[in-house]
């Protein structure tokens, strides 16, 4: 069966028709009766005008949706026995927190004297360590470190020494004194507040001091003293 197809000039003059196209006339040209030129067949631009017709696949109709029958639980087994109710269970008692009790962390804590003489604080945390009185060493955690207060190293550049600083808390003129020095010269900077610390100079601290190493900060926090040189309870 041949197909009527619209061929069109390819020359531009708007010249179309429609023909029975046939193999033969892919080879010879065709003369345009409007423009009197002759180009391939293959040049004319050609539109199926007649395809034989495909008889559509007949729809087969979806099965009906059944809607789930609900599902009627059992009815209890009648029994002579009474029925106990479960007991409710209790709430949870919120713990009161004490800071005589340091929290989990990774700082090695040190153990507290009689009287409260304050704590540093790990900002990046919030795990604290109180202080005892003399010298307290604070280092990078090591087994080898000898610091009482070792802070692990987050980064593992070291930039840390294993006793890296000295809070001495001692006593003068009946006050509590706190102070800040570095264990040896040979260590990485290390600030107080926006001040460098310097070796062999000791630095006065204050409630609420920063102390700035490489990759960690301790706050220090500090009891208040009365009159008669002891700590407010």
């Amino acid at each position: 069966m041949s197909e009527k197809i619209i061929i069109k000039c390819p020359k531009g003059c708007g010249y179309e028709t429609t023909v029975d196209f046939k193999e033969d006339l892919l080879k010879k040209p065709l003369r345009c009766p409007n423009c009197k030129r002759s180009s391939p067949f293959t040049e004319w631009m050609s539109v199926v005008l007649e395809k034989p017709v495909v008889p559509e696949k007949p729809v087969i109709p979806e099965k009906p949706i059944v809607p789930e029958v609900p599902v009627v639980p059992d009815e209890p087994i009648a029994s002579d026995e009474p029925v106990v109710p479960d007991e409710p269970i209790d709430p949870e008692v919120p713990v009161a927190s004490d800071e005589s009790v340091a929290p989990l962390s990774p700082v090695i804590p040190v153990a507290p004297s009689s009287e409260t003489l304050g704590r540093v604080e790990m900002l990046s945390t919030g795990a604290f360590c109180f202080l005892r009185p003399g010298k307290n060493i604070i280092g990078r955690e090591a087994s080898s470190s000898a610091a009482d207060i070792q802070i692990p190293d987050v980064t593992g550049k070291r930039r840390m020494s294993r006793e890296h600083l000295v809070i001495e808390v001692t006593t003068e003129n009946g006050y509590t004194q706190y102070y800040a020095y570095l264990y040896k010269p040979q260590v990485a900077t290390t600030f107080v507040n926006d001040v460098e610390l310097q070796y062999e100079k000791k630095t006065l601290l204050k409630d609420g001091d920063v102390i700035r190493f490489y990759y960690e900060a301790l706050r220090i926090h500090i009891p208040a003293q009365d009159e008669d040189h002891t700590f407010f309870q």
